[in-house]
């Protein structure tokens, strides 16, 4: 029997925000660079040289190591740059473990990357427990 799997959706890493009070402050339009595959709920970063973003990789120094936001829908730019919008900041709550992190990061690369969103204000929900990589 085929397993049927479903895509990550807003609702099942944004827990709450103020984006409709606050009228756009919390999400940003962003590039997606080019070659880039992301889903909802990425978590990217924003290279230096280019402003565009990417998955945030922990180990890289192209200023990708920073988490800069989450992807709120999904973007394809495997042939060209897209556009693609971001949870930039908060306030904001989020479910750590519906997030999708790059399949090389580490628990502590994922800790690290949680604490860079939690200083855009954008707050792991309390009691949540981030296991690894999804």
């Amino acid at each position: 029997m085929p397993t049927n799997s479903e895509r990550n959706y807003l609702g099942d890493w944004l827990k709450q925000d103020l984006d409709k009070e606050l009228m756009g402050y919390t999400r940003e339009d962003v590039p997606i660079v080019h070659g880039e595959n992301l889903k909802s709920g990425a978590v990217v970063g924003k290279i230096t040289a280019s402003g565009k973003y990417a998955h945030y990789d922990n180990s890289a120094s192209d200023g990708t190591q920073t988490a800069a936001g989450i992807l709120i829908g999904d973007a394809d730019a495997t042939a060209a740059d897209v556009p693609g919008a971001i949870l930039a900041r908060g306030p904001a709550e989020i479910d750590g473990n519906k997030l999708i992190w790059d399949s090389g990061q580490s628990a502590g690369d994922i800790t690290a990357g949680l604490a860079d969103l939690a200083a855009l204000q954008i707050i792991n929900r309390p009691g949540s427990t981030v296991t690894g990589p999804v």
